[in-house]
């Protein structure tokens, strides 16, 4: 099975299930409320684009195993599995639209470089450099990870 890939086409069904986050929806799992997903997500995504320089702390089975495995698919977003590197850890929001805009602008941007540059290569900690591809695809995946769990 091919992965999901976070490009053009897809991208306009995330920010449309994303636009209707409420500040006050639950998450059916794990700790983060909808502020700190918003928060979450814009650095993971301040990172694919460039705007946020990340160390390369890669480990071996991710860079390796992880990364292959997500390529083909095969490599799902269980909660729970791994913890979020530090640098993405959330934080509080004085402002809850405009992060949500934030977000919504930051996906574009990434679309645009996307397709500009596929082969385009930044750092995400724990998996070291991947090209902007891959970073699709691992956006897609975590991007849906986390509408799941707002059951968005």
């Amino acid at each position: 099975m091919a992965p999901a890939k976070f490009d053009r086409n897809s991208a306009g069904t995330y920010k449309n299930r994303l636009r209707e986050l409420k500040p006050d929806t639950d998450g059916k799992f794990g700790k983060m409320s909808a502020s700190d997903m918003l928060s979450h997500l814009r650095k993971i995504f301040d990172t694919s684009n460039g705007d946020v320089d990340a160390p390369d702390e890669s480990i071996f089975v991710l860079r390796k195993v992880g990364v292959p495995l997500m390529m083909a698919g095969l490599m799902p977003m269980v909660p729970g599995v791994l913890k979020t590197h530090s640098s993405y850890e959330p934080t509080d929001l004085d402002d809850f639209e405009a992060e949500k805009q934030s977000v919504l602008t930051a996906m574009d941007k990434f679309v645009e470089e996307l397709e500009a540059d596929p082969d385009l290569k930044r750092v995400i900690p724990l998996m070291g450099p991947m090209t902007l591809h891959q970073w699709s695809v691992m956006h897609a995946l975590h991007t849906q990870h986390h509408l799941k769990q707002f059951r968005l």
